[in-house]
């Protein structure tokens, strides 16, 4: 951003949003970069600010991190702050970044399945990018053979290999995403110079893979990672139960509700204040989002919610609107 001549300003997620608005109308910014999360917790705050004081705020522009945005989230966001353009980096720790999005350039040959999906766009002389078949278990899955392999316009798993990384290689990295190859449409190409855009191509990213995680508040819990947490010894826990739902306080946002099971307390075993506590810490909990967070502690089976068919525990469970 500073190579394109913009002054940044970091804030951090723990900016209380009053010093944000401050910040905006001192330095008059028009730019907002973050996660789709924090976004939509501004936004909720600056919509209850007086309409005079929301008029000064002039938000041109948003650039948000590698998840997807959906329709409904980029209307509110819109509603409140007017007729913004939004933006995408795709990106990880292991990656860096390394394409981008401009929602509008999106492709008008889009199916409605796709239709919350975003289009990147990266230089295939920077990564290499291949799709696994959905069929394929990429965490579990030997040597690929040529037919594992999907071909462009096939949705598969992400598969990245770094042709700039020579210190830290970066070979058939599973991201742990979903998406598929496309040339660039006749109308991003003509965004870029003619000598560059056979080097360029699009990655329709429809999100995480659904069977090994689940996405709140912009951050993604691998759900193994979710159980091996879960099952601490110190912990105590002997079931519990993940519910998400869509918070009626918040338009676009999410709740989380974490029902508990544990034995009792002891020799070795926490009690609730230092478990609660060890749970912010790992749903990265800060005063904007701790209210849509909610530990219930059971007494007995009776308080989880079971599949109709079999009568057992649903370990997860998504009471989200499709948006």
């Amino acid at each position: 951003m500073e190579l394109a001549g913009g002054s940044v300003l970091c804030g951090g997620h723990l900016l209380p949003h009053e010093k944000s608005v401050e910040a905006c109308l001192q330095y008059r910014v028009n730019f907002l970069a973050s996660d789709t999360a924090s976004l939509l917790n501004f936004a909720h705050h600056v919509e209850t600010l007086p309409s005079s004081l929301r008029s000064l705020l002039h938000i041109a522009k948003i650039m948000y991190t590698s998840e997807t945005m959906s329709r409904p989230k980029q209307d509110y966001l819109r509603s409140v702050f007017g007729p913004v353009s939004f933006f995408s980096c795709l990106g990880a720790g292991e990656t860096g970044p390394w394409a981008v999005a401009n929602l509008d350039w999106r492709s008008s040959t889009v199916d409605d399945d796709a239709e919350d999906s975003v289009d990147f766009v990266f230089d295939k002389r920077s990564m290499l990018v291949e799709g696994l078949s959905l069929s394929m278990d990429p965490q579990s899955l030997p040597t690929p053979q040529d037919g594992d392999w999907v071909s462009e316009g096939v949705a598969g798993h992400l598969v990245l290999t770094s042709l700039q990384r020579l210190r830290n290689p970066l070979v058939r990295y599973v991201s742990g995403d979903v998406g598929s190859l496309h040339p660039l449409s006749p109308e991003v190409a003509a965004q870029f110079p003619v000598d560059r855009v056979e080097h360029l191509q699009t990655l329709r990213l429809y999100g995480r893979d659904k069977r090994f995680s689940f996405k709140w508040l912009g951050d993604y819990y691998e759900f193994q990672q979710m159980d091996k947490m879960m099952h601490s010894p110190n912990w105590g826990v002997l079931q519990y139960q993940i519910i998400l739902a869509d918070d009626a306080a918040k338009e676009g946002s999410d709740c989380l509700e974490l029902r508990m099971l544990r034995r009792a307390e002891g020799q070795g075993i926490l009690n609730v204040a230092e478990l609660e506590e060890r749970l912010h810490d790992a749903f990265y909990l800060t005063h904007h989002t701790e209210k849509q967070f909610r530990a219930v502690f059971l007494s007995d089976l009776d308080g989880f919610q079971r599949s109709q068919s079999s009568g057992k525990i649903i370990r997860f469970i998504d009471k989200r609107r499709k948006k």
